[in-house]
Protein backbone atom coordinates (compact mmCIF):
# COMPACT_ATOMS: atom_id res chain seq x y z
CA UNK A 1 0.00 0.00 0.00
CA UNK A 2 1.75 2.98 -0.66
CA UNK A 3 2.12 5.58 1.82
CA UNK A 4 1.44 9.21 1.73
CA UNK A 5 5.08 10.30 0.18
CA UNK A 6 4.66 8.07 -2.29
CA UNK A 7 0.86 8.94 -3.33
CA UNK A 8 2.22 13.15 -3.07
CA UNK A 9 5.04 12.11 -5.09
CA UNK A 10 3.29 10.11 -8.31
CA UNK A 11 0.49 13.05 -8.41
CA UNK A 12 3.60 15.96 -8.71
CA UNK A 13 5.06 13.42 -11.27
CA UNK A 14 1.57 13.31 -13.10
CA UNK A 15 1.01 17.08 -12.43
CA UNK A 16 4.51 17.70 -14.53
CA UNK A 17 3.75 15.20 -18.08
CA UNK A 18 -0.28 16.32 -18.34
CA UNK A 19 1.77 20.16 -18.14
CA UNK A 20 4.58 19.19 -20.47
CA UNK A 21 1.86 17.46 -22.83
CA UNK A 22 -0.37 20.77 -22.45
CA UNK A 23 2.54 23.15 -23.53
CA UNK A 24 3.90 20.92 -26.44
CA UNK A 25 0.96 20.99 -28.17
CA UNK A 26 0.01 25.12 -27.41
CA UNK A 27 -0.99 26.33 -31.11
CA UNK A 28 0.40 30.05 -31.35
CA UNK A 29 -3.22 31.05 -32.94
CA UNK A 30 -5.15 30.46 -29.96
CA UNK A 31 -2.44 32.62 -27.85
CA UNK A 32 -2.70 36.57 -28.03
CA UNK A 33 0.41 38.83 -29.55
CA UNK A 34 1.30 40.21 -26.36
CA UNK A 35 1.88 36.85 -24.97
CA UNK A 36 4.23 34.98 -27.93
CA UNK A 37 7.67 36.04 -29.07
CA UNK A 38 8.64 35.32 -32.56
CA UNK A 39 12.40 34.74 -33.42
CA UNK A 40 14.22 34.53 -36.26
CA UNK A 41 17.61 33.02 -36.45
CA UNK A 42 19.02 32.58 -40.14
CA UNK A 43 17.08 33.71 -43.18
CA UNK A 44 18.19 31.96 -46.62
CA UNK A 45 16.60 32.17 -50.75
CA UNK A 46 15.96 29.38 -52.53
CA UNK A 47 14.88 31.03 -55.97
CA UNK A 48 11.61 32.49 -55.69
CA UNK A 49 11.36 31.12 -52.13
CA UNK A 50 12.68 32.63 -49.11
CA UNK A 51 13.28 30.46 -45.69
CA UNK A 52 13.21 31.80 -42.59
CA UNK A 53 14.25 29.86 -38.99
CA UNK A 54 13.59 30.36 -35.74
CA UNK A 55 11.32 29.79 -32.85
CA UNK A 56 8.05 30.86 -30.63
CA UNK A 57 8.30 31.46 -27.26
CA UNK A 58 4.99 30.93 -25.44
CA UNK A 59 5.24 31.40 -21.77
CA UNK A 60 9.01 30.99 -21.51
CA UNK A 61 8.60 27.75 -24.00
CA UNK A 62 10.35 27.80 -27.16
CA UNK A 63 8.92 26.00 -30.45
CA UNK A 64 10.58 25.53 -33.80
CA UNK A 65 9.19 27.52 -36.44
CA UNK A 66 10.00 27.73 -40.23
CA UNK A 67 8.74 30.95 -42.08
CA UNK A 68 8.31 30.03 -46.01
CA UNK A 69 7.71 33.56 -48.22
CA UNK A 70 6.58 33.17 -51.61
CA UNK A 71 4.77 35.43 -54.05
CA UNK A 72 1.84 37.37 -51.59
CA UNK A 73 2.06 35.09 -48.55
CA UNK A 74 4.03 34.18 -46.12
CA UNK A 75 3.37 30.67 -43.99
CA UNK A 76 4.69 30.10 -40.74
CA UNK A 77 4.72 26.59 -39.69
CA UNK A 78 4.78 25.52 -35.94
CA UNK A 79 6.43 22.51 -34.64
CA UNK A 80 5.17 20.99 -31.27
CA UNK A 81 7.85 18.55 -30.27
CA UNK A 82 8.43 16.91 -26.76
CA UNK A 83 10.30 19.62 -25.23
CA UNK A 84 11.73 23.15 -25.82
CA UNK A 85 13.80 23.96 -29.07
CA UNK A 86 14.82 25.60 -32.01
CA UNK A 87 15.78 25.76 -35.53
CA UNK A 88 19.18 27.71 -36.99
CA UNK A 89 19.37 26.72 -40.44
CA UNK A 90 16.36 25.47 -43.06
CA UNK A 91 17.07 24.15 -46.35
CA UNK A 92 14.72 23.42 -49.47
CA UNK A 93 16.27 20.03 -50.94
CA UNK A 94 14.01 17.96 -53.27
CA UNK A 95 11.00 19.61 -52.41
CA UNK A 96 11.11 18.92 -49.20
CA UNK A 97 12.57 20.92 -45.43
CA UNK A 98 15.48 20.05 -43.60
CA UNK A 99 16.07 22.06 -40.64
CA UNK A 100 18.83 21.69 -38.17
CA UNK A 101 18.86 23.43 -34.56
CA UNK A 102 19.26 22.69 -30.71
CA UNK A 103 17.11 20.98 -28.54
CA UNK A 104 16.83 20.69 -24.68
CA UNK A 105 16.96 17.22 -23.06
CA UNK A 106 15.41 17.82 -19.38
CA UNK A 107 16.43 14.36 -18.32
CA UNK A 108 19.93 15.05 -19.02
CA UNK A 109 19.66 18.43 -18.22
CA UNK A 110 21.49 19.20 -21.49
CA UNK A 111 21.31 19.90 -25.31
CA UNK A 112 20.79 18.42 -28.33
CA UNK A 113 21.52 18.45 -32.14
CA UNK A 114 18.27 18.53 -33.80
CA UNK A 115 17.62 17.57 -37.57
CA UNK A 116 14.14 17.63 -39.04
CA UNK A 117 12.71 16.57 -42.31
CA UNK A 118 9.09 17.31 -43.28
CA UNK A 119 7.02 17.83 -46.16
CA UNK A 120 4.64 20.77 -46.03
CA UNK A 121 2.27 21.83 -44.64
CA UNK A 122 2.31 19.23 -42.05
CA UNK A 123 3.40 16.10 -43.03
CA UNK A 124 6.93 15.63 -40.33
CA UNK A 125 8.93 12.68 -42.32
CA UNK A 126 11.36 12.33 -39.38
CA UNK A 127 12.70 13.96 -36.45
CA UNK A 128 16.51 12.77 -35.25
CA UNK A 129 18.57 13.99 -31.93
CA UNK A 130 22.08 13.79 -31.95
CA UNK A 131 24.63 14.49 -28.57
CA UNK A 132 26.06 13.22 -25.66
CA UNK A 133 26.48 14.03 -22.06
CA UNK A 134 27.02 17.84 -22.40
CA UNK A 135 26.03 20.93 -24.66
CA UNK A 136 25.74 20.11 -28.22
CA UNK A 137 24.31 22.33 -30.61
CA UNK A 138 23.25 22.21 -34.59
CA UNK A 139 24.92 25.09 -36.65
CA UNK A 140 24.93 24.27 -40.23
CA UNK A 141 24.22 21.16 -42.83
CA UNK A 142 24.96 20.57 -46.86
CA UNK A 143 24.08 18.22 -49.10
CA UNK A 144 27.26 16.15 -49.76
CA UNK A 145 27.19 13.33 -52.65
CA UNK A 146 24.83 10.10 -52.69
CA UNK A 147 22.42 11.63 -51.09
CA UNK A 148 24.53 11.79 -47.63
CA UNK A 149 24.42 15.54 -45.50
CA UNK A 150 27.51 16.67 -43.54
CA UNK A 151 26.08 18.55 -40.08
CA UNK A 152 28.21 20.67 -37.88
CA UNK A 153 27.69 22.00 -34.72
CA UNK A 154 29.41 22.81 -31.30
CA UNK A 155 30.10 20.34 -28.59
CA UNK A 156 31.42 20.55 -24.83
CA UNK A 157 30.91 16.62 -24.60
CA UNK A 158 34.02 15.37 -25.46
CA UNK A 159 36.09 17.70 -23.57
CA UNK A 160 38.41 16.82 -20.95
CA UNK A 161 38.81 20.44 -19.83
CA UNK A 162 35.67 21.77 -20.90
CA UNK A 163 36.26 23.81 -24.10
CA UNK A 164 34.61 23.30 -27.01
CA UNK A 165 34.74 21.39 -30.18
CA UNK A 166 33.23 21.21 -33.61
CA UNK A 167 31.69 18.17 -33.78
CA UNK A 168 31.04 17.09 -37.44
CA UNK A 169 28.82 14.09 -38.37
CA UNK A 170 28.06 12.27 -41.77
CA UNK A 171 24.63 10.93 -42.51
CA UNK A 172 22.26 9.15 -44.55
CA UNK A 173 19.14 10.60 -46.30
CA UNK A 174 17.15 9.00 -43.42
CA UNK A 175 19.43 11.08 -40.87
CA UNK A 176 21.21 7.83 -39.45
CA UNK A 177 24.83 8.60 -38.88
CA UNK A 178 27.74 7.34 -40.95
CA UNK A 179 30.52 8.70 -39.71
CA UNK A 180 30.68 11.44 -36.80
CA UNK A 181 34.60 12.99 -35.80
CA UNK A 182 35.40 16.03 -33.10
CA UNK A 183 38.09 18.30 -34.32
CA UNK A 184 39.80 21.17 -32.80
CA UNK A 185 42.73 23.19 -30.73
CA UNK A 186 43.85 21.19 -27.31
CA UNK A 187 42.95 23.64 -24.58
CA UNK A 188 40.88 25.97 -26.35
CA UNK A 189 37.35 26.73 -27.66
CA UNK A 190 36.53 26.04 -31.28
CA UNK A 191 33.32 26.75 -33.15
CA UNK A 192 31.77 26.44 -36.37
CA UNK A 193 28.75 28.54 -37.55
CA UNK A 194 28.16 27.52 -41.38
CA UNK A 195 30.10 25.44 -43.89
CA UNK A 196 29.85 25.87 -47.54
CA UNK A 197 30.40 23.70 -50.60
CA UNK A 198 33.43 24.81 -53.06
CA UNK A 199 33.85 24.82 -56.81
CA UNK A 200 36.33 21.85 -56.17
CA UNK A 201 33.65 19.68 -54.84
CA UNK A 202 35.44 20.29 -50.96
CA UNK A 203 33.67 22.05 -47.92
CA UNK A 204 34.96 25.05 -46.36
CA UNK A 205 33.99 25.46 -42.27
CA UNK A 206 33.89 29.13 -41.28
CA UNK A 207 34.34 29.69 -37.48
CA UNK A 208 36.12 31.30 -34.84
CA UNK A 209 39.59 29.73 -32.88
CA UNK A 210 40.75 30.88 -29.22
CA UNK A 211 44.21 28.82 -29.36
CA UNK A 212 45.88 31.92 -30.52
CA UNK A 213 44.99 34.23 -28.21
CA UNK A 214 43.16 33.25 -25.42
CA UNK A 215 41.61 36.28 -24.66
CA UNK A 216 40.68 36.59 -27.94
CA UNK A 217 39.37 34.77 -31.27
CA UNK A 218 40.50 34.54 -34.54
CA UNK A 219 39.15 33.64 -38.23
CA UNK A 220 38.99 29.78 -38.13
CA UNK A 221 38.98 28.13 -41.58
CA UNK A 222 39.03 24.16 -42.04
CA UNK A 223 38.40 22.99 -45.68
CA UNK A 224 37.56 18.84 -46.11
CA UNK A 225 36.31 16.37 -48.29
CA UNK A 226 33.57 14.32 -48.75
CA UNK A 227 35.19 11.78 -46.15
CA UNK A 228 35.83 14.35 -43.46
CA UNK A 229 39.13 14.52 -44.19
CA UNK A 230 41.22 17.54 -43.21
CA UNK A 231 42.75 19.05 -45.98
CA UNK A 232 44.22 22.28 -43.83
CA UNK A 233 43.15 24.40 -41.30
CA UNK A 234 44.11 28.02 -40.59
CA UNK A 235 43.27 30.92 -38.66
CA UNK A 236 43.89 34.88 -39.41
CA UNK A 237 43.60 37.48 -37.85
CA UNK A 238 44.90 40.97 -35.85
CA UNK A 239 45.37 41.73 -32.31
CA UNK A 240 42.11 41.57 -31.20
CA UNK A 241 38.74 39.76 -31.73
CA UNK A 242 37.87 38.07 -35.31
CA UNK A 243 35.13 36.12 -36.43
CA UNK A 244 34.41 34.44 -40.05
CA UNK A 245 30.42 34.18 -40.94
CA UNK A 246 30.03 33.30 -44.64
CA UNK A 247 32.54 32.89 -47.67
CA UNK A 248 31.70 33.35 -51.78
CA UNK A 249 34.20 32.12 -54.56
CA UNK A 250 34.64 34.51 -57.18
CA UNK A 251 37.25 33.88 -60.04
CA UNK A 252 39.80 31.74 -58.54
CA UNK A 253 39.58 33.43 -54.73
CA UNK A 254 37.86 32.97 -52.00
CA UNK A 255 36.08 35.88 -50.18
CA UNK A 256 35.23 35.79 -46.31
CA UNK A 257 33.39 38.57 -44.50
CA UNK A 258 32.77 38.78 -40.78
CA UNK A 259 33.05 40.54 -37.83
CA UNK A 260 36.66 42.17 -36.20
CA UNK A 261 37.96 44.57 -33.59
CA UNK A 262 41.57 45.00 -34.91
CA UNK A 263 41.00 47.57 -37.46
CA UNK A 264 41.93 51.12 -36.43
CA UNK A 265 38.17 52.26 -37.22
CA UNK A 266 37.11 51.04 -33.54
CA UNK A 267 34.54 49.08 -31.94
CA UNK A 268 33.54 45.98 -34.34
CA UNK A 269 34.00 46.40 -37.81
CA UNK A 270 33.26 44.29 -40.85
CA UNK A 271 35.84 42.81 -42.68
CA UNK A 272 36.27 41.31 -46.48
CA UNK A 273 39.06 38.60 -46.39
CA UNK A 274 40.52 37.85 -49.54
CA UNK A 275 42.04 34.44 -49.80
CA UNK A 276 43.77 32.06 -53.25
CA UNK A 277 42.13 28.80 -53.42
CA UNK A 278 45.11 27.34 -51.21
CA UNK A 279 44.49 30.02 -48.17
CA UNK A 280 46.95 32.37 -48.60
CA UNK A 281 46.22 35.85 -47.61
CA UNK A 282 45.54 38.45 -50.41
CA UNK A 283 43.79 41.27 -49.03
CA UNK A 284 42.12 42.27 -45.30
CA UNK A 285 39.63 45.40 -46.13
CA UNK A 286 37.68 46.61 -42.65
CA UNK A 287 34.07 48.55 -42.80
CA UNK A 288 32.99 50.47 -40.00
CA UNK A 289 32.25 53.53 -37.76
CA UNK A 290 33.63 53.79 -33.74
CA UNK A 291 30.99 51.47 -33.12
CA UNK A 292 29.48 48.53 -33.40
CA UNK A 293 29.37 47.46 -36.79
CA UNK A 294 29.66 43.64 -38.88
CA UNK A 295 28.97 42.01 -42.36
CA UNK A 296 26.37 38.75 -42.40
CA UNK A 297 26.24 37.84 -45.78
CA UNK A 298 28.08 38.13 -49.34
CA UNK A 299 27.22 37.78 -52.58
CA UNK A 300 28.59 37.73 -56.53
CA UNK A 301 26.62 38.87 -59.81
CA UNK A 302 28.06 39.90 -62.81
CA UNK A 303 31.57 41.23 -61.37
CA UNK A 304 29.60 43.12 -58.49
CA UNK A 305 30.05 41.65 -54.88
CA UNK A 306 27.41 42.74 -52.43
CA UNK A 307 27.82 42.76 -48.92
CA UNK A 308 24.96 43.02 -46.19
CA UNK A 309 25.17 43.39 -42.96
CA UNK A 310 25.07 46.80 -40.03
CA UNK A 311 26.88 49.61 -39.07
CA UNK A 312 26.37 52.12 -36.31
CA UNK A 313 26.80 55.32 -37.75
CA UNK A 314 23.40 57.46 -36.90
CA UNK A 315 24.00 58.33 -32.99
CA UNK A 316 22.25 55.64 -30.62
CA UNK A 317 20.88 53.92 -33.88
CA UNK A 318 22.38 50.69 -35.41
CA UNK A 319 21.22 50.41 -39.13
CA UNK A 320 21.53 47.62 -42.22
CA UNK A 321 24.74 48.30 -44.26
CA UNK A 322 24.66 47.63 -48.11
CA UNK A 323 27.66 47.57 -49.39
CA UNK A 324 28.43 47.15 -53.23
CA UNK A 325 32.15 46.20 -54.24
CA UNK A 326 33.82 46.14 -57.46
CA UNK A 327 35.03 41.97 -58.54
CA UNK A 328 37.99 43.32 -60.49
CA UNK A 329 39.28 45.58 -58.00
CA UNK A 330 38.09 45.09 -54.87
CA UNK A 331 36.78 48.58 -54.51
CA UNK A 332 33.83 50.05 -52.36
CA UNK A 333 31.75 51.70 -55.22
CA UNK A 334 28.63 52.26 -53.02
CA UNK A 335 26.93 52.58 -49.69
CA UNK A 336 23.47 52.67 -48.32
CA UNK A 337 21.94 52.53 -44.48
CA UNK A 338 18.66 51.88 -43.63
CA UNK A 339 16.59 54.25 -42.12
CA UNK A 340 14.00 53.10 -39.80
CA UNK A 341 13.17 52.27 -35.79
CA UNK A 342 12.88 48.38 -35.40
CA UNK A 343 15.06 47.02 -37.97
CA UNK A 344 17.44 43.91 -36.87
CA UNK A 345 19.64 43.61 -40.10
CA UNK A 346 20.33 42.34 -43.75
CA UNK A 347 21.37 38.51 -44.03
CA UNK A 348 20.51 37.01 -47.57
CA UNK A 349 20.15 38.24 -50.83
CA UNK A 350 18.15 36.60 -53.69
CA UNK A 351 19.42 36.98 -57.56
CA UNK A 352 16.23 35.83 -59.10
CA UNK A 353 14.26 38.38 -58.60
CA UNK A 354 16.74 40.66 -57.23
CA UNK A 355 16.25 41.35 -53.44
CA UNK A 356 17.62 41.83 -50.55
CA UNK A 357 16.51 39.79 -47.27
CA UNK A 358 16.08 40.76 -43.67
CA UNK A 359 14.43 40.39 -40.69
CA UNK A 360 12.79 43.93 -39.05
CA UNK A 361 10.87 43.71 -35.75
CA UNK A 362 7.70 44.51 -35.16
CA UNK A 363 6.02 43.43 -32.10
CA UNK A 364 7.53 40.55 -33.52
CA UNK A 365 10.66 39.49 -36.21
CA UNK A 366 9.35 39.53 -39.65
CA UNK A 367 10.62 39.07 -43.06
CA UNK A 368 11.60 42.36 -45.76
CA UNK A 369 12.69 42.58 -48.78
CA UNK A 370 13.89 45.61 -50.96
CA UNK A 371 14.82 44.90 -54.90
CA UNK A 372 17.95 46.06 -56.23
CA UNK A 373 18.99 47.35 -59.75
CA UNK A 374 22.79 48.94 -61.19
CA UNK A 375 24.56 48.72 -57.90
CA UNK A 376 21.65 50.44 -56.05
CA UNK A 377 18.57 49.76 -54.39
CA UNK A 378 14.90 50.84 -56.13
CA UNK A 379 11.87 51.74 -54.21
CA UNK A 380 10.35 48.62 -54.13
CA UNK A 381 9.48 47.05 -50.98
CA UNK A 382 7.41 44.15 -49.07
CA UNK A 383 6.88 42.59 -46.31
CA UNK A 384 4.83 40.47 -44.28
CA UNK A 385 2.99 41.16 -40.99
CA UNK A 386 0.00 41.87 -39.66
CA UNK A 387 0.73 44.78 -38.62
CA UNK A 388 1.45 48.26 -41.27
CA UNK A 389 4.80 50.16 -41.46
CA UNK A 390 4.48 53.27 -42.71
CA UNK A 391 8.00 53.98 -44.26
CA UNK A 392 11.79 53.21 -44.59
CA UNK A 393 14.99 55.39 -45.96
CA UNK A 394 17.17 54.22 -47.87
CA UNK A 395 20.42 56.54 -47.18
CA UNK A 396 22.98 56.76 -49.62
CA UNK A 397 26.44 57.38 -47.16
CA UNK A 398 27.88 60.44 -49.29
CA UNK A 399 31.38 60.07 -47.29
CA UNK A 400 31.64 56.61 -47.21
CA UNK A 401 35.72 55.86 -47.43
CA UNK A 402 35.70 57.24 -44.49
CA UNK A 403 34.34 54.22 -42.62
CA UNK A 404 37.00 51.92 -44.79
CA UNK A 405 40.39 50.72 -43.77
CA UNK A 406 42.74 48.17 -43.96
CA UNK A 407 44.47 45.91 -42.04
CA UNK A 408 47.59 43.86 -41.52
CA UNK A 409 46.27 40.06 -40.21
CA UNK A 410 48.95 37.03 -39.56
CA UNK A 411 47.68 33.99 -41.27
CA UNK A 412 48.80 31.08 -38.91
CA UNK A 413 48.41 27.07 -39.64
CA UNK A 414 46.29 25.05 -37.36
CA UNK A 415 47.41 21.46 -36.05
CA UNK A 416 44.24 19.89 -35.33
CA UNK A 417 43.10 17.51 -32.91
CA UNK A 418 40.72 14.75 -35.08
CA UNK A 419 39.35 11.97 -32.80
CA UNK A 420 36.28 9.73 -34.09
CA UNK A 421 33.17 10.18 -31.11
CA UNK A 422 29.98 8.21 -31.18
CA UNK A 423 26.85 10.73 -30.62
CA UNK A 424 23.64 9.09 -29.04
CA UNK A 425 21.08 8.99 -32.14
CA UNK A 426 17.40 8.64 -30.82
CA UNK A 427 14.17 9.48 -32.99
CA UNK A 428 11.17 11.80 -31.55
CA UNK A 429 7.79 12.66 -32.37
CA UNK A 430 5.83 16.24 -33.09
CA UNK A 431 3.07 17.61 -34.98
CA UNK A 432 2.52 20.99 -37.26
CA UNK A 433 0.40 23.72 -37.23
CA UNK A 434 0.71 26.25 -39.89
CA UNK A 435 -0.95 30.01 -40.32
CA UNK A 436 -0.51 32.90 -43.68
CA UNK A 437 0.58 35.95 -42.83
CA UNK A 438 -0.27 38.56 -45.97
CA UNK A 439 2.55 40.55 -47.75
CA UNK A 440 2.19 44.20 -47.87
CA UNK A 441 4.27 47.26 -49.43
CA UNK A 442 5.24 50.30 -48.09
CA UNK A 443 6.97 53.94 -49.31
CA UNK A 444 10.58 54.34 -49.33
CA UNK A 445 12.09 57.18 -49.35
CA UNK A 446 15.80 58.01 -50.25
CA UNK A 447 18.33 60.60 -49.44
CA UNK A 448 21.94 60.73 -48.51
CA UNK A 449 23.65 60.50 -44.95
CA UNK A 450 26.35 63.27 -44.05
CA UNK A 451 28.11 62.68 -40.73
CA UNK A 452 27.02 65.75 -38.46
CA UNK A 453 29.94 65.95 -35.95
CA UNK A 454 29.04 67.03 -32.17
CA UNK A 455 32.09 68.90 -31.28
CA UNK A 456 31.34 68.67 -27.40
CA UNK A 457 30.99 65.06 -27.69
CA UNK A 458 33.83 63.87 -29.87
CA UNK A 459 36.38 66.38 -27.32
CA UNK A 460 34.47 64.58 -24.16
CA UNK A 461 34.79 61.48 -25.95
CA UNK A 462 38.63 61.75 -26.52
CA UNK A 463 39.18 63.26 -23.14
CA UNK A 464 37.59 60.32 -21.44
CA UNK A 465 39.58 57.54 -23.41
CA UNK A 466 42.62 59.29 -22.53
CA UNK A 467 41.98 59.80 -18.66
CA UNK A 468 45.38 57.96 -18.13
CA UNK A 469 47.33 59.60 -20.37
CA UNK A 470 45.98 63.45 -19.45
CA UNK A 471 46.55 62.22 -15.26
CA UNK A 472 49.88 61.56 -16.75
CA UNK A 473 50.47 64.40 -18.28
CA UNK A 474 49.49 66.49 -15.31
CA UNK A 475 53.11 67.18 -13.23
CA UNK A 476 54.56 68.21 -16.88
CA UNK A 477 51.54 70.67 -17.93
CA UNK A 478 51.90 72.49 -14.64
CA UNK A 479 56.34 72.49 -15.29
CA UNK A 480 55.02 73.92 -18.43
CA UNK A 481 52.59 76.24 -16.99
CA UNK A 482 55.23 77.92 -14.13
CA UNK A 483 57.97 77.91 -17.29
CA UNK A 484 55.33 80.46 -19.02
CA UNK A 485 54.39 82.09 -16.15
CA UNK A 486 58.14 82.95 -15.30
CA UNK A 487 59.25 83.97 -18.29
CA UNK A 488 56.18 86.07 -18.92
CA UNK A 489 56.85 87.68 -15.52
CA UNK A 490 60.54 88.34 -16.19
CA UNK A 491 59.22 90.05 -19.90
CA UNK A 492 57.14 92.47 -18.05
CA UNK A 493 59.95 93.52 -15.21
CA UNK A 494 62.40 94.00 -18.13
CA UNK A 495 59.51 95.95 -20.20
CA UNK A 496 58.65 98.10 -16.62
CA UNK A 497 62.00 98.90 -15.11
Amino acid sequence: MMNKKSTYITIIIITILIVQIYASSINILSVPSSKKIIKLLSIESFNDTIIASGYVSVNKRKNPIIILAKNKVATVYQFSLPYTAYFKTSKIIGGYIYSIGTIYVPNSLSYDILFVKFKPPDKIIWVKTYGSERYDSGSDFILSSNNTFILIGDTYSYSKLGDADILIMKTDEEGKILKSIIIGTEAYDDTARKIKKLKDNNFMLLGETWSYNVSMSDVFLVKINNNLNILWANSYGGPSYEEAIDLEEIRNEMWIIGVSRSFVLGGNDGFVLRLDKNGNMLSILGIGSNDDDGLLTIGYENSTVYLLGYIHLRENEQDPLIAFMNAQNGEIVNMYLLEHEGYETLTAFSKDPHLFIGKMSIGNDTIFAIKYSNNAPTNKFVYYSTLQVKQIGILKIKNFKEYITFGDWKKRKQALIKKPVSPVEWNTEGNITYFDIPRKTSIIQTGEYVKKINWIKEIGKTLENNVPLLIMSIPFIALLLAAIILKTKKILIRRFS
